[in-house]
């Protein structure tokens, strides 16, 4: 039998590396609706788009990025 546990690991060490070194900004969020939709993992260039730290956002939900000038219409439709 193969163990695959370690090609998991250098999978998603891969993928971390490669989201890190993107210049586009990127977040993963935990989809769980038991508990809420979290922040996991969010890159610098996320943070520098939203002005932000990533201690700031890690295990928070993306609400917080909703403000007074937030297209009302807009988040609306995304929850249908």
């Amino acid at each position: 039998m193969t163990n695959i546990s370690n090609f998991k690991d250098i999978t998603h060490n891969s993928l971390l590396q490669a989201f890190d070194n993107s210049n586009d900004p990127i977040a993963i969020t935990d989809p769980n609706l038991d508990t809420g939709i979290k922040f996991i993992y969010v890159i610098n260039a996320f943070c520098e788009e939203i002005g932000n730290e990533k201690k700031e956002l890690i295990g928070k939900s993306p609400k917080i990025l909703q403000g007074q000038r937030s297209n009302k219409k807009l988040l609306a439709s995304l929850k249908e």
